[in-house]
């Protein structure tokens, strides 16, 4: 990358410094993000007034002390033209002469290597790294730049060659059954916590690859068009209706990306103890070794749409779960209930 001078450490998650490769698959590396000491949750139309440390990631708005999840596009900006050239778009030696850089915005594009770049790399450059928040990219628009559609980039990176990987991915799709909602949102939080896990990445790369227009939902169209045309898969129109029966519970015409991939990969991989262990701990939050009532309501609280239910669906749970009726879970309990997704 060449010498890079920092001003001051960053606490922002976007940067050179927080970007891991773990390993390569299909000639692309595995990226990871490892630090989010300042994140939150954005909001729709969310605008944040906290004061963070300032480096050359930095989006104008930030300095300004104002500003919303478009700080991480330009932050993915910088990141880029750091990558394209080996140096900042906005250095300087004080953070002042810094901060004036980026809140004008200019940047070189015309020496070496952006005078032999394509038009479009350009383009998505300048849309990323674009002083007006509203006219800024959004990560939709920027994952679906031609830049990257030219080269192929999701082609490449979601491919999955092994016919035998796809057929038991479908296989588990097809015999998908119905699941308790303590089953459900204890594989989604396992599913958030083992994404290095092999089924895990192939249910990912087959969901990602389908997902045509990367709105993180797939229609019944969209799976049985991408698996016969993208994957050259043996599948019907029957096999989708039942895909869509066993999950799509809301019968709302689609499947998430959660959904999906809860529902493909290989549920016996989730039941040794160290990984279910985990999942009871993300329920037990005071680590007393059992689960009660009041523990379950707090992790539905923040996980289930309709509020007006929560008891109502508790009290049905904690008859299901609490096997001796002591009105608590032991770790025993649950691995039962857990282990019924393969029985």
């Amino acid at each position: 990358m060449g010498n890079i001078k920092v001003i001051k450490g960053t606490n922002c998650a976007l940067s050179l410094d927080n970007i891991l490769i773990s390993e390569k698959r299909n000639n692309f590396p595995t990226i990871k993000i490892s630090y989010f000491g300042t994140s939150i949750m954005a909001e729709n139309n969310l605008i944040e007034k906290n004061k963070l440390d300032i480096t050359f990631y930095t989006a104008p708005e930030i300095i300004n002390k104002k500003y919303n999840e478009k700080c991480d596009i330009w932050s993915c900006g910088v990141i880029m033209y750091l990558l394209l050239s080996a140096r900042p778009p906005f250095g300087g030696e004080t953070e002042d002469e810094i901060n004036q850089k980026i809140l004008l915005g200019k940047y070189d594009t015309i020496s070496a290597p952006f005078n032999s770049l394509s038009k479009n790399c350009l383009n998505l450059l300048s849309k990323l790294l674009e002083l007006n928040v509203n006219k800024r990219f959004s990560a939709e628009e920027a994952l679906n730049h031609p830049w990257f559609k030219d080269n192929n980039s999701k082609l490449y990176y979601h491919h999955l060659k092994d016919e035998s990987i796809i057929n038991n991915l479908l296989d588990n799709l097809k015999n998908y059954q119905n699941i308790t909602i303590l089953q459900k949102i204890s594989m989604a939080y396992l599913i958030h916590n083992y994404p290095q896990m092999k089924d895990v990445i192939n249910a990912s790369k087959l969901f990602n690859k389908i997902d045509e227009d990367d709105d993180c939902i797939i229609n019944k169209k969209e799976l049985l068009e991408g698996l016969k045309t993208k994957y050259n898969a043996n599948i019907k129109e029957e096999d989708v209706e039942q895909i869509f029966k066993n999950i799509d519970l809301n019968n709302n015409g689609h499947i998430d990306y959660e959904e999906f991939v809860a529902a493909a990969v290989n549920k016996r991989k989730f039941m040794n103890k160290n990984v279910l262990t985990l999942a009871f701990n993300f329920f037990d939050k005071n680590n007393s070794g059992e689960i009660t009532f009041d523990e379950i309501e707090e992790v539905f609280k923040s996980s289930v749409i309709d509020k007006s239910k929560i008891h109502e669906s508790l009290e049905k749970i904690m008859k299901e779960v609490d096997l001796n009726i002591d009105g608590k879970v032991t770790f025993d309990e649950f691995s039962i209930i857990m282990k019924q997704l393969i029985n």
